[in-house]
Formats: structure tokens, sequence, C-alpha cells
């Protein structure tokens, strides 16, 4: 028997017309009925808690009617995707995270660090390096430090530690990771954010890497974050950005009510926390220019990038958001407004991040932001973004309008739920009953028909 299937996410985002919909999918199922298929199997997936038009059972029958000869079957699903936990037999827990201590006193301990795929011996198979982080004790040489960790992919779904082989412990506080071939041997390389010094790990094309950082002049010494590798100049040589976060003294923390912060600055819901990043000195950003010999130039203040407000950054991708060929920059700001740079073509960059709505959120509220990922999640062939907040704030995904300008899509959805959910409330009104196809509107909710 020839099967075919056709899934339906429901997704707030995306308003189609339900006429368009039902239209669509019809054509599809009679061209299954004229190409041999026996059968097709509607399945209607939601990724929210309400639902909204179409109804799969509703287009089941449609297409019953319309192709008497196909078996129709429909299901409607809550929970669409299902990942089990595999991290034990894998052999992925042998790795333990470690930041400061559980009390976490100092801003230093609060942040994670990160992990990188990547296939380094260029055998098909991805392998995981994962960033670990370290405790003031260690950082003054006072006890062992944390370790990072690479783990070989054996292609039968476990990995097996070849850190000392590799020569990638880090054993530094570590805060992001990027990975990219910047000598364009065709083998990728690691770069490495760190409390302190950073890494350059340079793949040596035999399962180990060797620490150029010093050498190729990126190492820095403040407080890194999340890094990106770019080619924004087309010389055909990476490029590589490091955001900074904050200055911080591991021998004098700062405390409430001293120098510059608040005591406010240090409290959560009244309780008191460690302090930061806001009433901090905010560390600079850098770009770093590939030099083609191994080396790189740092040209942040002559490319526009070098961020002289001292914002606190985690975060940082190179993307090309308006489609013209060069890649622009992205900077994820906790507590303070995010940068859009897009880029002048001639190696330098333009701060567009209010004019594009990327700074802020919807309602004018820089968001701490901690992370940001790239995707196109509504297929209109534009780069969206989604960037995660601390806590009690709402995540927020930036969709692209095109021209280089965002929308808040989840205030926008938050609202038009909101608007949903008074429209439904007085349809279910004794005076005002309708049916979902008598209303024949892309908002119609056939779930909440009376």
């Amino acid at each position: 028997m020839k099967v075919g299937v056709l899934q339906f996410f429901s997704w707030p985002e995306r308003r189609v017309a339900i006429e368009t919909v039902y239209e669509r999918a019809l054509e599809r199922i009679e061209v299954m009925d004229r190409t041999g298929y026996d059968a097709v199997w509607l399945a209607e997936h939601h990724f929210h808690s309400f639902s909204v038009c179409p109804s799969v059972h509703m287009l089941g029958t449609m297409a019953a009617a319309r192709t008497k000869r196909l078996r129709i079957g429909t299901a409607v699903s809550l929970a669409p995707f299902y990942h089990p936990d595999v991290t034990k037999q894998a052999g992925l827990d042998i790795f333990h995270h470690r930041s400061g201590t559980r009390e976490k006193t100092s801003i230093i301990e609060t942040p994670g660090s990160g992990v990188a795929l990547l296939d380094y011996d260029d055998d098909g198979w991805l392998y995981i390096y994962l960033l670990n982080g370290s405790t003031i004790a260690a950082f003054k040489g006072n006890e062992p430090p944390p370790r990072a960790m690479l783990l070989h992919n054996n292609q039968d779904g476990t990995f097996t530690d070849v850190t000392n082989k590799a020569g990638v412990a880090n054993e530094r506080w570590g805060f992001g990771v990027a990975v990219g071939d910047y000598d364009n041997d065709g083998w990728p390389d690691i770069y490495v954010a760190n409390f302190g010094k950073n890494r350059l790990y340079h793949n040596n094309h035999d399962g180990t890497f060797t620490d150029v950082a010093e050498k190729a002049g990126v190492t820095l010494g403040g407080w890194s974050t999340g890094p990106t590798w770019g080619d924004y100049d087309h010389d055909g040589r990476l490029d590589l950005f490091v955001p900074g976060y904050v200055k911080f003294d591991a021998d004098h923390p700062p405390i409430a009510g001293q120098g510059n912060i608040p005591p406010n600055f240090c409290q959560f819901r009244g309780i008191a926390v460690m302090c930061g990043p806001r009433g901090l000195p905010g560390e600079r950003d850098h770009l770093f220019h590939n030099n083609g010999d191994g080396t790189f130039t740092d040209v942040s203040v002559k490319a526009g990038v070098s961020d002289p407000d001292g914002y606190f950054g985690l975060a940082a991708v190179f993307v090309d958001v308006d489609d013209d060929g060069w890649i622009d920059l992205l900077v994820a700001n906790d507590s303070t407004p995010n940068y859009f740079y897009r880029n002048r073509h001639d190696g330098t960059f333009e701060d567009v991040s209010y004019g594009s709505g990327f700074a802020l959120s919807e309602d004018g509220r820089e968001q701490a932001s901690m992370g940001i990922a790239v995707g196109d999640y509504n297929r209109d062939g534009k780069v969206d973004f989604f960037t995660t907040t601390f806590s009690d704030d709402y995540k927020t995904l930036y969709r692209n309008e095109g021209g280089g300008n965002f929308a808040d899509a989840v205030a926008g959805n938050l609202s038009s739920a909101r608007q949903r959910k008074n429209r439904s409330s007085a349809l279910r009104q004794p005076r005002h009953r309708h049916s979902c196809a008598a209303i024949r509107r892309s908002e119609c909710d056939c779930s909440r028909t009376p």
C-alpha cells in the first residue's frame, strides 16, 4: 500500500486564510489520488495551548467526498516531537560542568560556558566539544581547574573522551566557543572565549590541536563571551568577532552599596544576590581581521564595532541579514540594547540597532539577552532571530520584515492571543452563536466553537 502524509503545523505567527489552506491541501490530495496513492494520512500538530483552523477532521471529510478511492486518516497531536534523553547511554554523563560555588556570590559564577559540534578529523561524523567553567579558587591557583571535554563519536551512538590526546582541555574559565577554518587548510579550528586569556586551537590534522592564540594575537585578557567567525570583507578568509561582558576583578569583587553599585543592583525580587551586570563597567567588543598569515589585527574601532558604551555582550553572530551578499553582525547584550551592525561593503559597519527594531523589545525595553539563534522560521526566505533572556522575561523572536527591519513576533503573538481570547468569549455568548465554517476567517479557532 502506498501511503502519503500531509502534516499541518499550527503556528500562531503564520496566519493564512482557511480557504487557501483547504484549497492547497485538497490539490495535493488529488495529485496523490492521480499518482497511485492508496491512502493519505492528515496529521495536525500544535505548538501552543490553543488550536487554529483548519481542522484536519473537517479537511478529511472534504477530501473523502472529493476523492472516492483514497482512504483518508486524520490525527491531532499536542506533542508532535519526542526526544528521549540518551545522555547516559551515549556516555556523555561523564562530563560535569562547574562554575563557582553553589552560593554564586559573584557574577562570574552565574553564566554557563558553551558547546560546539565539529568533525575535527574529517571522517564525516560530528564530535562534541564541551566547555567548562571554573572557580575563584582554581583561578587563583589554589585548586585544580575544571577541564573542557572533547568527545569522539564512535559512530554507534556513543562517545569517548579524547581531551588529553587532542590537547583541548582549556583549563580556564570558559564562556564561549566558535569553530571555523581560519587558515583555509580544510580542517576546523576552535576559538575559546575565556575570563582571562582566550585560546585559538589550530587543527594539526592528526586528531590533535595546538593553542596558537598568542602568536595569532587574539588572546585578549578580559572577560570574553560568545564569539563568531565570518568573512566580513570578502577577502576569502574568516575573521573573528569577540564580544566582551563586564570588567571583573576576582580580588576585589563588587559589593552592594560600594563604589558605583546601588544596593538594588544586587537584589532580585527583594532577595540579596550577586552584583551586576548593572553598575559594573562593561568590556569592549573586538573584531579581528584575518591577515592571511596566521595572525590577526584588531580593527574594532576602524570598523565601528568596538562598543564604546561598554554594553554587556554575551553572544554574537555574523549573518547576511538584508540579502545583499555581505554578512552583517548582531550582538546580544545583557541588560543593555542589542547591536545590529549593517555591513557597508568597505570594511566598516553602520550601527542600525534602533532603527531596525533589534535593539529593544516591542515596548521599548532593553532585555537581558543571553544568547542568539538564527533561522528562517516562517520560510519566507529571510533570516529571523531568537534571543534568550534572563528569568521572568519572555524570549524574543525577531521576524525579519525585509530591508533590515525587524518585528517582535512574540509580543505581537501575545497581543493577538489576548484578542483571540476576547473574541472567543464574545462568540460564546448565546446571542452570537456562529459555526466555524460560517465565520470563515483565519482567526477562527475551531476547537473553541460552542
